[in-house]
């Protein structure tokens, strides 16, 4: 607050000196008069100290109809009426009051009337019903229906910044000034009205430090409620308590507190309001609600949001322990939850960085208007959201664990770093950075990258080629229904960069995957790169739904296959190709066929072959081998141009231009 108000508050102590020194008269003039003469029409001048060679000037001037001393020590006053003078001789201040009494002993006066104190430039005044002035503790007490009008009041460091010139009102129902300690104090309905600013509370306390810096600080309890309209700072705050230190320029509030700005409300156990306005600070079970603005972030993946429209808000909900805002950036820190409907975050601190963008002002047709009145008004949007330590985001259809994510709106992207985990139906898995982008949707992921994910049936490539052949080209009987009766199981893989969208998963630079849970046997492939392909259906059922499956796998580049039957009896497997494309079947959940390409070689058991091309079909369990297909068995080795063997009856079903040779001839798979 500014001096300006302290001077008017030092013109009502000069009228309580002057009302002390006219009381001191009317008791001298009660005792000679033996309480029973009257003072009417009476006039107590007071004058400016005397300047050398001038006359001295009218400084105040007291006016009464009628003092009647009366029993019980007391002087009844009426009429009373203060007049305040400048140098010059103009009129700067009036006070009045119907009647009042002094009681003599105690040195009070009191009076149920009431009592107007004003400004002749009508910079201030303050009026109430029924008043107290005690001479000995220095204080005036105005106990009904006070009003204080201060104009030319700067109250722009209470909430904000912008500097204002306005009336300023107090209303309450009781106000006290302590002389001795040029404190006042407002108590009961409270209210503070300024330009674009509102304060209510139950008691309003105005502590003074000098006469040169106005009052140091102003507190206030009880239902406590302010308000900032100002253009550039809408603000407005609930709570019990308060307090303004004017020298840090700072505002505290505590006890259950609420507070709303542009885009953002909160509550909290305590608030502070700094640097005229621009900063505020909250501690102990801080909410905040901060508004989402014109930015559609479900389309930014990654990001905590509902899926279904009925649980979401226009306000992403926050907890945690303490909150910041200063400028463009909202710090929440300790504890941190950001919810909106049935999807979460959770991180140790999260920063929340704002653009100012300005809205253009158009007509009903949407033509923009003038151009001195295009710019409608400035809009807050999200530029970037980080979270930091321990960040845990849950949504409809994933889970990520990092230590931190970054959010860029603008290029529609999340960053996650630093040891990634993530979680869906559909693919979960680890790395060392994790990149997901909206437009188009489609995800990164880079270093160190293991993934793990369902699949429907059972892949298992090697196993497709069948048992032991001998050289008669009959063999046991085998249980086809192994190929097809399993129940899902997962794929891990490894690798150094995955790529995602929504048709398929490319995995790149030494790519190994296996088939897990290793039980009964283990199945590991080594690739250069290794594509999923996803397709989505819809269910043939009431519910109508689509359902995503995996289409096909590719491996292309350097394929290795190993796998390792472990019961009944261990049996190996291994398989070389430059390229394998495995194409699933969707209704059965299986391998529908199996396609290898270029040095195709192969090796289970006793037996080895080799070719070109090795297509496998499930259906038919027929295994065709052509290009120069050379087949190395324990009593022989078999040359064809094309071969053709039936898994199930364990025969060749057709073998064209063969031969067959006794020597076995050199290992050439190893």
């Amino acid at each position: 607050m500014q001096s300006r108000l302290l001077d008017s508050w030092n013109r009502i102590l000069f009228f309580l000196l002057f009302l002390g020194v006219f009381f001191i008269v009317l008791a001298e003039e009660d005792t000679s008069s033996k309480l029973t003469g009257k003072i009417r029409g009476f006039q107590i001048p007071e004058y400016y100290p005397i300047k050398q060679g001038q006359k001295s000037a009218l400084r105040s001037l007291l006016i009464g109809k009628e003092a009647q001393p009366m029993q019980g020590g007391k002087i009844f006053v009426s009429g009373l009426r203060i007049e305040c003078y400048g140098e010059t001789g103009e009129t700067n201040t009036v006070i009045t009051t119907e009647d009042c009494f002094y009681l003599i002993s105690e040195k009070k006066v009191v009076s149920d009337k009431e009592i107007s104190l004003w400004q002749t430039d009508e910079t201030f005044s303050i009026q109430g019903k029924g008043f107290l002035w005690d001479q000995k503790e220095s204080l005036l007490v105005l106990s009904n229906q006070v009003k204080t009008r201060i104009s030319n009041l700067d109250m722009s460091d209470f909430l904000s910044g912008s500097a204002t010139s306005g009336k300023v009102q107090v209303s309450a129902d009781e106000f006290i000034f302590d002389q001795k300690k040029s404190n006042a104090q407002y108590s009961g309905n409270v209210s503070v009205f300024g330009e674009q600013m509102f304060l209510n509370c139950d008691k309003l306390w105005l502590i003074s430090a000098d006469s040169k810096n106005g009052f140091k600080q102003i507190s206030g309890e009880g239902k406590v409620n302010m308000r900032s309209d100002k253009p550039d700072h809408i603000f407005s705050a609930q709570g019990e308590h308060f307090i303004y230190v004017r020298e840090q320029n700072e505002l505290a509030i505590s006890g259950d507190v609420r507070w709303e700005s542009e885009g953002q409300r909160g509550r909290a156990d305590f608030a502070t309001l700094r640097q005229n306005g621009n900063e505020l600070s909250a501690t102990g079970n801080v909410r905040m609600e901060i508004q989402k603005n014109e930015i559609d972030l479900k389309e930014l993946v990654g990001i905590p949001m509902a899926k279904d429209n009925m649980n979401r808000t226009d306000f992403l909900v926050s907890e945690s322990d303490n909150f910041n805002s200063l400028d463009n950036t909202i710090t929440l820190f300790g504890n941190v939850l950001i919810r909106d409907g049935d999807a979460a975050l959770n991180c140790d601190t999260l920063n929340i960085i704002f653009r100012r963008s300005q809205e253009e002002e158009t007509d009903r047709r949407g033509n923009s208007k003038d151009a001195s009145r295009s710019v409608k008004n400035s809009v807050d949007k999200i530029e970037k959201i980080e979270a930091l330590g321990n960040v845990k985001i849950s949504q409809y259809d994933h889970r990520i664990e990092t230590k931190r994510a970054l959010y860029q709106t603008e290029e529609s992207v999340v960053i996650f770093e630093e040891k990634v985990r993530w979680f869906s139906d559909e693919l979960s898995g680890e790395s060392d950075q994790l990149c997901m982008w909206s437009k188009p949707q489609h995800a990164e992921a880079i270093g160190n990258v293991i993934v793990i994910i369902p699949v429907e049936g059972h892949i298992q490539p090697l196993e497709l080629f069948g048992p032991e052949v001998d050289s008669s080209l009959k063999g046991k009987e085998i249980n086809t229904n192994r190929v097809t009766s399993l129940s899902a199981q997962e794929l891990q893989i490894v690798s150094e960069k995955m790529y995602v969208d929504e048709t398929m998963v490319v995995f790149e630079k030494k790519t190994a995957a296996e088939i897990l849970p290793a039980i009964t046997e283990k199945t590991t492939m080594q690739t250069d790169k290794l594509q999923l392909n996803f397709k989505d259906e819809t269910l043939e059922d009431e519910t109508k739904t689509k359902k995503r499956f995996l289409d096909s796998i590719l491996a292309d580049g350097n394929l290795l296959i190993e796998q390792v039957i472990l019961k009944p009896d261990t049996k190996k497997q291994r398989m070389k190709a430059n390229r394998m494309l495995i194409t699933m079947d969707q209704e059965a959940g299986t391998i529908k066929d199996v396609l290898a390409e270029k040095n195709v070689l192969m090796e289970q058991e006793n037996v080895k072959a080799k070719g070109e091309r090795a297509f496998f079909e499930t259906k038919t369990q027929l295994l065709e081998l052509t290009g120069n297909p050379v087949a190395q068995m324990p009593k022989g080795t078999l040359y064809a141009e094309k071969m053709v063997w039936d898994r199930k009856e364990q025969v060749f079903r057709g073998v064209s231009k063969f031969r067959i040779e006794g020597e076995v001839v050199e290992d050439e798979f190893r």
